[in-house]
């Protein structure tokens, strides 16, 4: 009896536990709206093509325009504050949840271009292999008083984005790509597990990375090599990737959220779909014009300093913009002071994101020669709104995300129950449930789960009587505020 007893009283405090906690938020998807044409339309028909949500393609999207952008074009706030187009993203899924099919279809436009330029650099490569032994056949047969032919310099090929890369080999890369570089890993894990690696007693690479995510300065001394010191003085680099969530929770510590390396990072974690065969796929023309403005952003030039050093050309806002800039940052202060811990540091982010956001969507509207606006010099009002309201959608999402990564084996079943009833428009049955997950075949397995909702308080029955044609009464489960629930398509 006493045992008995002590396991009611066990069970009797989860049970209160579990109703005190907040039934996990709806997904919300991408405002996709914000985002100009035609690369709106390419994210949407990409997405339609993969049959995944469009927060995949956008995401990584996002980081590779701000690639294209880089160390061209920045964003000033105010004479002492500018912003890089600098974008850090990572998109979260389960293995074979599309992530990436999604990153090669955002990548598609930058790597035929990059494509070309290698071609072009091979093409090269053999008229200096034929320059060079002339070269050296001059060397050998050179008389006194006669002009040596100057010496052929191997061609490089235009680098405009990495992957699997140390930060050493990243500096060599940007001493020859002064307008930045784009980090691109199919599984972001690699990358963040890099930075913890030891080499030769330094420590990892933590603080050189971070300082990349404002285009800042970035020194590397090498033992070996034509140059012992690499000086990068605007080391822009963007960063896409994909990872499953498990091993995010794994790889993202408390070590980086303390350094800030979680807040920097703008992620989405859409809830699954099933698959299903589609006959869409992205229009030649649509794909054209997607790679017309990836052209032109890398196309955008430079400015140079006094020091003949290159630099980004700086936008100011104009009068509207500025006003529009002022009301979201004072909001998002309000809201910012009112967070703490993990969030609050992503908050503190965020708000440069706007800014860094703000001005990828303008130059993607230059490069299309959006009618709307009315130089490509100065930020406008329109761009900064865009900016605030995706930034307004991460805030939502990185704080569901980040709720996920603390979740413990029984809230992710619950969790994941609850996204399946979603996609149903919150309402189920328990066949319906069996149907549908492989997790609850069994029927008193699915009346259980359902019923251990409704415990809680997160859900309720309701009685279906039989119809007149007979058949037997049976019940549904309903989620509370079901009539909040956008039906997600399955």
């Amino acid at each position: 009896m006493e045992n008995r007893s002590d396991m009611s009283y066990e069970t009797g405090t989860i049970i209160e536990k579990l109703k005190a906690r907040r039934m996990p938020d709806a997904y919300k998807p991408f405002p996709v709206e914000c985002i100009p044409e035609p690369i709106r339309t390419y994210i949407i028909e990409a997405a339609k093509t993969l049959g995944c949500d469009n927060a995949y393609i956008v995401l990584p999207m996002l980081s590779a325009l701000a690639g294209a952008i880089g160390n061209s074009r920045s964003i000033m706030l105010k004479q002492a504050w500018t912003e890089p187009a600098v974008i850090w993203t990572g998109i979260i899924g389960d293995s074979g949840s599309m992530k990436s099919p999604a990153i090669d279809m955002a990548m598609k436009p930058l790597r035929k271009i990059q494509n070309e330029a290698f071609r072009e650099q091979a093409n090269e490569m053999e008229q200096f292999q034929r320059d060079q032994e002339e070269y050296e056949k001059a060397l050998r047969e050179h008389k006194t008083g006669l002009d040596l032919p100057d010496k052929p310099v191997e061609p490089i090929a235009r680098r405009y984005y990495c992957s699997d890369i140390t930060v050493e080999a990243l500096a060599s890369l940007l001493a020859n790509a002064p307008r930045g570089m784009l980090l691109v890993r199919d599984e972001l894990s690699g990358w963040i597990r890099s930075f913890n690696s030891y080499k030769s007693g330094k420590g990892g690479d933590d603080a050189k990375w971070l300082e990349l995510h404002r285009a800042g300065t970035l020194l590397v001394d090498r033992k070996s090599g034509p140059a012992k010191t690499v000086h990068i003085p605007n080391a822009a680099v963007s960063v896409l990737g994909g990872i499953q969530p498990s091993i995010l929770a794994q790889v993202l510590g408390i070590q980086h959220f303390e350094n800030g390396l979680a807040a920097r990072m703008l992620m989405a974690m859409p809830p699954r779909q099933a698959k299903k065969w589609t006959e869409a796929d992205i229009d030649e023309q649509l794909a054209a014009k997607a790679e017309d403005i990836f052209r032109t952003l890398l196309a955008m030039p430079m400015e140079c300093d006094e020091y003949g050093a290159w630099q980004a050309q700086v936008l100011p806002l104009n009068p509207a913009a500025q006003d529009a800039w002022i009301a979201f940052y004072n909001e998002h202060a309000a809201e910012a002071a009112a967070t703490s811990g993990e969030m609050a540091a992503a908050m503190s982010k965020l708000e440069a994101y706007a800014a860094r956001l703000a001005l990828v969507i303008h130059c993607i509207r230059a490069a299309a020669g959006d009618p709307n606006l009315a130089s490509s010099n100065f930020i406008d009002d329109n761009s900064i709104i865009a900016g605030a309201l995706i930034v307004e959608w991460f805030k939502f999402e990185i704080k569901r995300v980040y709720t996920v990564l603390r979740e413990g084996e029984l809230e992710r079943q619950q969790r994941q129950l609850i996204e399946l009833i979603r996609k149903k428009g919150g309402k189920i049955t328990v066949r319906d449930l069996r149907r549908s997950s492989r997790s609850y075949q069994d029927t008193g397995v699915a009346k259980d789960a359902l019923q251990g909702l409704v415990d809680i308080g997160w859900g309720k029955w309701q009685f279906i009587p039989a119809g007149s044609d007979g058949g037997r009464p049976s019940e549904l489960f309903v989620l509370n505020s079901d009539s909040s629930v956008a039906k997600t398509p399955e």
